[in-house]
């Protein structure tokens, strides 16, 4: 079966439910379950890892020759050669469907995306009449209910966890989700959603619930928009909007990149050179706002209104 991720055209022999289905082509990516004996036990060793905010080991990277491994402590590994052209999911009778999809959608595609070239953030995005804004901000911050308040107010949603961000001549930069979806904590889905929201577990191990995009009350955004604002999230007292300079816009930005392997120089630099590229012609702003759903419509209305004010986006290279 062929997919859309972002711009990537995915051959898989999993189904992918969450995936919008494409039409059969010349695929970029091919993705096959592997065998089922444990091919590469944790033990093994790793190059990097990444800690959650709790300072748990959430995923390793190591680099064999071409070939990548990227494993989750005790849900599998993945196994990425050919540049991003293929990749090996742990078998498919070791873990719940959804959980691999799951890791495979938001924490392995993003990490061959970024490896393939594209500038990837850990971010969620919707479409205001100024243009598209973005949220950056830790697992946590309020990205997905954000992103939940605007689409049920009529504003499309591009997706809630992770986007491609690109240079274009007329606007200056573009954004496209790497996939429509929108997960929610269940505490969310109630005061965002009325009766039943048609929702299912994200993953065996996580309480939040992945909403059907089909779902009547979700408004879904389709293709690359313009990209007017990116707003970092942080908790406050008060709805406030401020700018973010220029060295600290380009830190959170650098943070919240997708990266498959930290040791890759010429990959490294790319990246960088992008960063700061974004960080130049598109504004970062502060939201700081308290963590009630009271106050929801307020946050809203604060950033439709800041983003309708923004100066004129610089061109990109100008």
């Amino acid at each position: 079966m062929y997919y859309q991720f972002a711009d990537l055209l995915l051959r898989s022999d999993l189904p992918l439910a969450e995936l919008p289905v494409a039409r059969p082509g010349l695929a970029e990516c091919r993705v096959h379950s592997g065998p089922s004996e444990d091919r590469t036990a944790f033990e093994d060793r790793w190059d990097h890892h990444w800690r959650s905010p709790e300072g748990g080991i959430s995923l390793s990277c190591a680099r064999d020759g071409d070939a990548y491994r990227i494993g989750m402590t005790g849900l599998g590994t993945f196994l990425v050669e050919d540049g991003g052209e293929a990749i090996t999911c742990p078998a498919v009778e070791t873990l719940p469907g959804g959980t691999l999809e799951h890791l495979l959608l938001d924490q392995v595609l993003p990490r061959v995306l970024a490896h393939r070239g594209r500038l990837v953030l850990h971010a969620g995005c919707v479409v205001t009449p100024a243009g598209a804004i973005g949220f950056l901000g830790d697992s946590g911050a309020g990205k997905s209910t954000l992103c939940a308040s605007f689409s049920r107010a009529g504003f499309p949603l591009m997706g809630d966890d992770g986007v491609v961000v690109r240079e274009t001549a007329p606007t200056g930069f573009e954004v496209l989700a790497t996939y429509p979806g929108l997960r929610l904590l269940p505490d969310a889905l109630g005061p965002l959603f009325d009766g039943e929201p048609g929702d299912t577990p994200v993953a065996h191990y996580s309480a939040k619930r992945r909403l059907d995009r089909n779902h009547a009350e979700l408004s879904l955004a389709a293709g690359p928009r313009p990209l007017r604002a990116l707003y970092l999230l942080d908790a406050g007292l008060k709805i406030g909007i401020q700018p973010v300079g220029r060295r600290a816009a380009f830190m959170a930005l650098l943070g919240a990149a997708f990266q498959l392997h930290l040791d890759d120089r010429d990959r490294s630099r790319e990246l960088f050179e992008r960063v700061s590229a974004l960080s130049d012609a598109v504004p970062m702003r502060r939201l700081s706002y308290p963590r009630s759903f009271s106050q929801l419509d307020a946050v809203r209305d604060a950033l439709l209104a800041d983003a309708a004010e923004l100066p004129p986006l610089a061109r990109a290279g100008g």
